[in-house]
């Protein structure tokens, strides 16, 4: 079975372990690479090539010029951002930036849910 890649980028080592954990309970669905900060993100998903690229909205060096980078620059990788602020100006910037998906997370099968939401797009 070919799993679904995934880099995550938070700069919180604490929340990217947990989103790895959460992540690892899915059979189908493997992170291949983490990065805590925006300047390392694009190496990381160079070196990956992951399905999908879960980073948070409000970290160094983030934010919608990185969106956009992203979405430009690996177009076959889908991007959700996440943030815990719950303030619509991070979800529609970022949905203008080009993410695939964009919004507060607050549980793991939304997160899953979500993931394969980004891959059927």
């Amino acid at each position: 079975m070919n799993k679904i890649t995934v880099v995550l980028a938070d700069d919180h080592e604490v929340v990217r372990k947990g989103l790895r954990s959460i992540l690892a309970s899915e059979e189908d669905i493997e992170v291949v690479g983490e990065a805590s900060n925006g300047l390392e993100l694009p190496g990381i998903v160079e070196s990956n090539n992951p399905r999908i690229i879960i980073m948070d909205f409000v970290m160094p060096s983030s934010g919608v010029l990185l969106i956009k980078k992203l979405a430009y620059d690996y177009p076959k990788s889908g991007i959700i951002v996440f943030s815990f602020y719950d303030d619509e100006a991070y979800v529609i910037s970022s949905l203008d930036a080009q993410a695939q998906l964009s919004s507060t997370v607050h549980s793991a099968g939304r997160l899953c849910h979500r993931i394969g939401n980004c891959i059927l797009n």
